[in-house]
């Protein structure tokens, strides 16, 4: 009789030790997965902040309407981690008639991507009318987004003010282009004589 008791008492501990186990080994794949999980969502949600800390730039190109080369007028604005600058582009080999730029840092850098990214800088259109922008919506602008590093081009993408699926660029396009003029100062004043229409 004490052998039987003594057998039921290891049996009991040795099954709560198991399910002990157990659990732990659950509590311990789940909090796992949970932290595989808010990881590979902040990375996919912030692409372009990888970008931060590299020798990396972002350009906003507004391309005005088709017309005489003498005329035709564009703005672009590059992003990086030391300047934000505006050129003022004249003709289509887009020659600099006026520029300047300001300081930028490392912080305010990593902001703008982010903004930039959660508005759909880098986001594509699956399915768009045109791939290349030459020609297309002649009467009102394109613009040009792309994606430096090192020299080389990482990402471009476009969009036209005429229709919603001209161009391959699924971003929201008053938001990234409001996003690109604020980094200037004085944005308005600066481009007051330029007529891309």
């Amino acid at each position: 009789m004490m052998e039987s008791n003594l057998t039921m008492r290891i049996f009991a501990i040795s099954l709560l030790i198991g399910l002990g186990v157990i659990a732990l080994f659950w509590l311990g794949s789940q909090t796992f997965n949970d932290f595989v999980f808010v990881d590979a969502q902040e990375q996919n949600d912030s692409e372009l902040i990888n970008f931060a800390d590299t020798d990396s730039r972002v350009v906003m190109t507004i391309d005005g309407e088709i017309a005489a080369d003498k005329t035709h007028r564009a703005i672009r604005i590059s992003v990086d981690e030391d300047w934000a600058r505006i050129d003022l582009l004249r003709g289509y080999e887009r020659e600099v008639y006026r520029s300047k730029r300001f300081e930028n840092n490392n912080q305010a850098y990593t902001e703008f991507l982010r903004a930039i990214d959660i508005a759909g800088f880098a986001r594509q259109n699956s399915n768009p009318d045109y791939t290349d922008e030459r020609g297309v919506c002649a009467t009102g602008t394109r613009t040009i987004l792309e994606l430096k590093q090192d020299g080389r081009n990482l990402q471009r993408l476009w969009f036209s003010s005429c229709d919603s699926n001209h161009g391959t660029s699924n971003a929201k396009r008053s938001t990234v282009q409001d996003l690109f003029k604020a980094q200037i100062p004085n944005y308005r004043d600066f481009t007051r004589s330029v007529d891309l229409t």
